[in-house]
This record gives C-alpha cells, structure tokens and sequence, in this order.
C-alpha cells in the first residue's frame, strides 16, 4: 500500500478548500468544476497537531508557519470582523485533530457496492440515507441515486466545505445529538454510514437523559452513543455500515453497547482492520472494525458469532506477560481483513494484537469485496426490510387538546403534502416561532430557525390536527392576534396613538366574542395556549372580581404610558408590569424597578421565567409553555454545546 502523508500539502489543501468553500456560500452559487476538484482535496486535520499552535507563537519550521498564517487569514475572512466565530472555528479544527480521519476511498466504493448490488438484487428501495460524521461526505456514495440524503459534521470549517461540495444532499453543520431537533424530511433511515468519532467525548441527548440507564450510559463516550442513537433511527431491516475505533468490541466496560446491538440488530460483517488503515490519509497507525449490521427489533436468537461478539478476552505473550482484551469473534474465519498478524505495542505501549496488510490496495479491495459477498449471501436478510413497521400517523401532524376528547375530523378526501413542510407564506416581524397559522388550509404551528453558522433562517409548518369547530374558531381568533399586533407594534414604534387600528381590534374581538364567547371561556382558551403569541394577546381581556373585561390597550395606548420607576417593585409584580407594557420580559425595566441586579432578578423569577436560546432572550413561562413543550426542549438542547457561560447554564435550567 502507497502510506506517504505528507502534512504539509494536507494543511494546505484543506486551506484552499475552506477559502473556496466560504467563496461559493457567501455568493450563493453551485461550486464550478474547478471548484469541486479544490473541495475534493480536502482531508481534515487528524494527524496534523501542528494547527493546535494556530494562533500562538510556538516556534515551528518556516513552511508550516506559513501555511498556518494562510489558514488564520482564511479563518479571519470567513469571520469577518467577529471573534466569536473565528474563536469556534479556530476551536472546532483543534478538536477534530485527535478524531478526524478521513477512510480511505477504496473502502468506501467497496461498502457502496455492496450495498447498492443487494437493494437492487431485492428489489428494495433505499429511500433515505444518514451520514452523521460525514466530514466531506465520504460515505455519501452508499447512498443511491433517488436516495434522500442528510449528513452531519460537527466542525464548522470541514461542514462549509461539505455543503458546497454535497449541494444536493441535507448538510447540518452540526453534532449527531442535535438530529431530533433539525427539520428533515424523513425522520427515519434505510441506510446508515460513517466512520464515527471516538473517545471518551461526553454528549448531549435530552432524550437519552431521560430514556433509561443504557441510554445514559452510552453518553459518556461518544462512539457508543452513535452506535446506539443510529440504531434507534435505523428502520426495520434498514443497513447500519460504520467504522469505528476497536474500544467498541474490545473492551469490557462496552458489552452494554454489544448487548444492545446483538439484541437490536443481526451482524452481517464484523471486520477487524489492517492498522495502517489510516496511514494514507492521516498519517497514523490506529486499530480500527468495520461493522455491518440489518436492523431486526423482534429479534429472538443469537447466533454463535453473536454471543463470541458478547465475549472478550486476553493473550498471553511469550514473555509472559498480557495483552489487552480483544473481543472473540474476531478469531473466527473471514473475519480480519489482514495478511499477517502479531503482538506488538500500540500508541499507547500496551500489548496488543495488530493486523498488517502486506499487500497492494487493489489486492485489500478484492479481498474486502470477497468478505462482504459472502456475508450478505449468508446473512443478509431481505423479509426484514421494511417489516413490523406499525401504522405511524403522517410525519409532522401534531396533535392537540382537543384530540384527547375524541374531537377529530373525518378526511372526506386526502389532501396531497399535508404534513410537516416549508411555511411559505409572509412573515410579519412580529411572527415568532410557535405561532398559530393557517397554510394552505390546515392549522398548525411555524418553527423558525437556522440550522447552523452559516444557514440562512428558516420557517417550517407543522399541522395541529383540530375538528371542525375549532378550525373555525382559530379563523375567528388570528384576524384578532392580527389586529393586535399591527395596533400594539406600531404605537410602540411611532409612540402616536393609533384610533383606526383600535377600532380594527375592538371590531375583530367583538365578533369574536359574539360567536364564541370571551377568551377566558374554556374552549378558547385551550386553543389560544396552542399559540406561542396567545399569552400576550390573552391579555387584552381582564378578569376583575369574576368578571371579564377589555384590557386598557382596547381603549387607550399602553406602549408608550409613563412608568414610574421611583417606585420598587417586587420581582413578580416587575414582571407582570414588564408584560402589561412592553408584552414581554423586559430585564432592564425589571432590574431598574426592582433595585436587583440581572442575577438576582434571574434567581428571583426560577420558574417564572426561563431563558430562550433561540432568542437570546427571557420569557414568561406561560410562552414557553405553550404548543409542544417537548420539541421545545429538544430544540433547546440543541443549543447546548455551542453555548458557554451563562447563556449555557441558563439553557440547562429550562430544559430540565
């Protein structure tokens, strides 16, 4: 096998491509011929530590101190004037260093052919594919040509350069765990492939949290929690292809992770393979396996290389001492991908097994090719594709109160694209994410956000299955919510009272209230909870000794009344004040009427206020509250790894 690494020339490709990268971003455009050759070239940072001293004055030769300068002016471009993020892309590069090796084309093609020969040999249809650590998309090609495709990369600068060079494939610059909070078109896969990270990395998973003892347990390294999260999106007899560190076989403390997978799932191939594996693209020598396994959640029996997969053990050397533990199903027949092997010493100078390839690439690709046809010939099992799938109600329709009481409407006629889509429709400023809308003739919810650094926002709509009565009482309800916001925003823009807009929302909640009742009645209510803006527009009816009435904003300008500060509130009443006049939480008016600090008033209002990553801002519990509290969290937790300090601490508080 060729093994020439050359650091210096990887550093410098990888310096062009980011810089092309950023070009075809900031100007929109797909990548040109010349372009996509540039991006191509890209091969991540494992193996050169020298980008650890980026920034720093470490002394170091010439040639590299200069390409190091060239990747600091890049970063600096992209950037443009903002530390933060030349910070955490700086960061981001330095962490992928210990992690980020690219496999080996020849590896992936094999994998892909495989693959691709038993869907089409089935008749099967791969209609989505995941890569969760794609860095430039080198497991990409397993996917099929009508395959709906996503990737996740969590480095900022490796996943710019692979969404201009994967245009048509779901880029997310983005860690795995933020999948369940991403808006995707399928929410499950048939195929998934990587070559997943390693280590004792920490991550992040609400769900995981709460899902039981096994989940939480496999958060605590990184390459257990991918193994585990995959399957858990893996469909019914769907393909899970990754490559891994052999810390997941080997060692003792990962048989929770073997037991989960055995029991979940049936091994089609467990490879160990050679140690230069990496030598070509990352110049080190690192024990890694290639896992292939189908999908069975019925599954009743282990078979003999399963339970030996369960098993691990040690050698003993001639010079009497032990090896470190090596799992035993790879004593078994086909399964190293090798032509020799011995007991030598690894990075770490602990006694291991290696495997060495003496040999040419082409001559490993045959033999690999050899492996994987003979184990889906055995293995592989066709009937599980797409079996005990239960009837699933339409991805994205969310349901709601009213549907606990049996109240749903009977579909005379199916209605094409009525699930979780693109919100289309104008957006006004004061539209946030939660709010109730119409589109298209379905009720439901907008969420608006950006997937990454470098995404544009985006709105999505999700449906709120409703019956018949309530979707005419939403139709009453927005015209009001409309008239609200259009009066409110722009006395508080132009400080002039508006008389026209009062009068458009005294007539729009008049009529509301001549066809349903007042707002505080019990079926409104329900509904206007639905709606992320309700609190705010719920106050403009008051209940005063059991009765309601039309709040001061129905009669006169509230936005720009005159607050007497002199006054010293306690924190609650600040907080209700700051609702009644600005329709939000106002920190500075709460901390100037109450004589607290920002950390006093915060600690205060625990649980009367929670913080908003999405909005870098506080909100009154009631908002956060409202529609679907737990794609809330999900997407709160989100935010969680690439926050720091406060912001971070604060966030962990609202999602427990």
């Amino acid at each position: 096998m060729n093994m020439n690494y050359n650091k210096l020339q990887s550093l410098e490709a990888n310096t062009a491509a980011i810089e092309t990268a950023f070009q075809v971003h900031s100007e929109k455009r797909p990548a040109t011929a010349a372009e996509r050759e540039a991006l191509s070239l890209y091969s991540g940072f494992g193996g050169i530590k020298e980008v650890l001293d980026l920034g720093t004055d470490k002394p170091m030769p010439d040639t590299m101190r200069q390409a190091l300068d060239r990747l600091s002016s890049v970063l600096q471009t992209i950037s443009q004037g903002d530390e933060k993020l030349y910070k955490e892309l700086a960061d981001s590069i330095k962490a992928s260093v210990l992690t980020a090796f690219y496999t080996p084309k020849f590896l992936v093609e094999t994998i892909a052919r495989q693959i691709q020969d038993t869907f089409q040999a089935n008749g099967m249809q791969m209609k989505s594919f995941l890569e969760p650590s794609a860095g430039i998309g080198g497991f990409l090609p397993v996917a099929m040509p009508d395959t709906y495709k996503v990737a996740f990369e969590k480095d900022l600068a490796t996943g710019l350069v692979l969404s201009a060079l994967q245009p048509d494939t779901k880029t997310v610059i983005g860690g795995f765990e933020t999948i369940d909070g991403q808006e995707l078109e399928h929410g499950t896969f048939d195929v998934i492939a990587s070559n997943i990270p390693f280590g004792t990395i920490k991550v992040f998973d609400a769900d995981f949290e709460r899902k039981g003892v096994l989940y939480k347990q496999s958060l605590k390294a990184i390459h257990n929690y991918f193994f585990i999260k995959a399957m858990e999106l893996l469909n019914e007899g769907g393909l899970l292809a990754f490559v891994t560190s052999r810390g997941v076989a080997d060692s003792p403390s990962n048989r929770f992770v073997r037991d989960y997978l055995v029991h979940h799932a049936h091994i089609i191939t467990a490879l160990r393979l050679p140690d230069t594996l990496f030598m070509q693209t990352g110049g080190i020598e690192v024990g890694s396996d290639l896992f292939i396994l189908q999908k069975d959640s019925h599954k009743q029996n282990l078979t003999t290389r399963e339970r030996l997969f369960l098993e691990v053990c040690r050698e003993r050397t001639s010079q009497g001492l032990e090896t470190e533990y090596a799992n035993k199903a790879f004593s078994l027949p086909q399964s190293t991908l090798s032509t020799g092997t011995a007991i030598g010493t690894n990075q770490f100078g602990k006694s291991v097994r290696k495997y060495e390839w003496n040999g040419t690439e082409e001559a490993m690709q045959q033999r690999l090719a050899e492996i994987l046809k003979t184990n889906f010939t055995h293995y592989f099992k066709p009937s599980l594709f797409g079996r005990q799938k239960q009837a699933q109600p339409q991805q994205g329709v969310m349901f709601s109160l009213f549907d606990l009481f049996g109240e749903t409407t009977a579909a005379a006629h199916p209605k094409p694209n009525t699930g979780k889509r693109p919100y289309t429709d104008e957006m006004p400023g004061w539209l946030i994410d939660g709010a109730l809308v119409l589109f298209e003739g379905q009720l439901g919810t907008i969420r608006c956000r950006r997937a990454d650094r470098f995404s544009e926002m985006t709105a999505w709509f999700n449906p709120i299955k409703v019956n018949g009565a309530d979707m005419e009482r939403a139709k009453d309800y927005l015209p009001v919510r409309k008239a609200y916001f259009e009066l409110s925003t722009t006395e508080s823009g132009q400080r002039a009272e508006q008389p026209l807009l009062r009068e458009q929302l005294n007539r729009a909640y008049d009529a509301f209230v001549s066809k349903w009742g007042n707002f505080h009645a019990n079926g409104n209510k329900e509904l206007i909870m639905l709606d992320s803006l309700g609190l705010e527009v719920y106050s403009i009816e008051i209940q005063v000794h059991g009765e309601v009435m039309k709040a001061d904003i129905m009669r006169e300008p509230v936005a720009f009344k005159k607050i007497d500060v002199s006054v010293r509130l306690t924190p609650m009443e600040a907080l209700a004040s700051s609702l009644n006049f600005y329709g939000k939480v106002n920190m500075d008016y709460i901390t100037q009427t109450t004589g607290s600090s920002e950390g006093e008033a915060i600690e205060a209002l625990e649980g009367e206020m929670f913080y908003n990553p999405e909005t870098n801002s506080w909100e009154e519990k009631g908002r956060i509250l409202a529609g679907n509290v737990v794609e809330k969290c999900k997407l709160f937790a989100a935010h969680i790894h690439s926050l720091a300090g406060q912001a971070r601490a604060w966030t962990e508080r609202t999602v427990k």
